[in-house]
């Protein structure tokens, strides 16, 4: 319909004005919308580039993990194969580390039991196929972490 060619902002305004939508509910709607017409395709941002998020809860020391994250020479055992620079700073809640494609923020949330939810949100990404690389190596590497 009319606006469709707007943006995501202006869409999910409408959204807002025309239905009273709050600001969460306009952007999923409109985010569907994107989806459903071909406007965005699966993990697209709205800056065009794709992001994806896998998450795992681990018994795991979290200290030692961020230990290592920091750690460029421990945070090359554990990221295999890739080169990685520490974009964040060490006192940061979430640790953020850029690849040659993108950029990968880990989020560590208490759970249940002593546990811990580790979320690997990986952004910046070129295609839909580099998020469904990405996703399939995160989650392998949270199995890993469980091991």
């Amino acid at each position: 319909g009319e606006g469709r060619h707007d943006g995501h902002t202006a869409i999910a305004k409408h959204l807002a004005a025309t239905y009273g939508l709050d600001g969460w509910w306009s952007q999923g709607v409109t985010i569907g919308y994107e989806r459903i017409t071909g406007l965005r395709v699966l993990h697209q941002m709205t800056d065009g580039t794709f992001s994806l998020s896998k998450s795992k809860t681990l018994d795991i020391d979290v200290a030692a993990l961020r230990a290592m994250l920091l750690d460029d020479d421990a945070r090359r055992d554990l990221i295999v194969g890739y080169d990685t620079v520490l974009r964040s700073k060490p006192t940061s809640k979430a640790l953020r580390i850029a690849f040659d494609d993108g950029a990968a923020l880990f989020t560590f949330d208490p759970a249940a039991k002593n546990r811990t939810r580790i979320t690997v949100t990986h952004e910046k990404l070129a295609s839909s196929e580099d998020a469904d690389r990405w996703r399939f190596y995160w989650s392998d590497w949270l199995d890993a972490l469980a091991e």
